[in-house]
């Protein structure tokens, strides 16, 4: 029984492994790379580091080891819109955010690049990275 076990055990944690590489590998396909992870501060949600190169024009998302939770778009500064669920202008996001580091799961940002592109450009591949990607925040889109 204990080898089966072990060998169960082995078993999950390799499949864990390959849903997180497959999971990483839809990100990155579609551009994305990964930029910093929340922490919480004094209580409040904020991003561990700033330091990457800042454009106007992002989509970004958030995400789990394991699992796509939301993706957003700006067309300011990738830094303000993070600020933004900071300061609990995006209270609903804020305080899922919160409880993932309340609970000590780590919640990656990932990023990627659109400078020049249109507010509207931004909004449609929004839509349609959440259409294919089906990260469960996103609920309150209209598919």
């Amino acid at each position: 029984r204990k080898a089966l076990r072990i060998k169960n055990k082995k078993s999950h944690r390799q499949a864990v492994r390959l849903r997180v590489f497959q999971f990483v590998n839809k990100l990155k396909n579609h551009g994305f790379e990964e930029i910093t992870y929340w922490v919480l501060k004094r209580d409040v949600p904020k991003a561990y580091s700033l330091d990457w190169s800042d454009t106007a024009g992002w989509i970004y998302a958030f995400a789990t080891s394991d699992s796509l939770k939301d993706i957003g778009m700006t067309t300011n500064l990738l830094r303000s819109r993070l600020d933004s669920y900071s300061c609990g202008k995006r209270h609903y996001v804020c305080q899922r955010i919160k409880q993932h580091l309340e609970d000590d799961r780590k919640l990656i940002i990932y990023g990627t690049r659109r400078g020049g592109s249109a507010g509207y450009e931004l909004e449609k591949e929004e839509l349609e990275l959440i259409n294919k990607l089906h990260p469960v925040w996103n609920t309150h889109v209209i598919h």
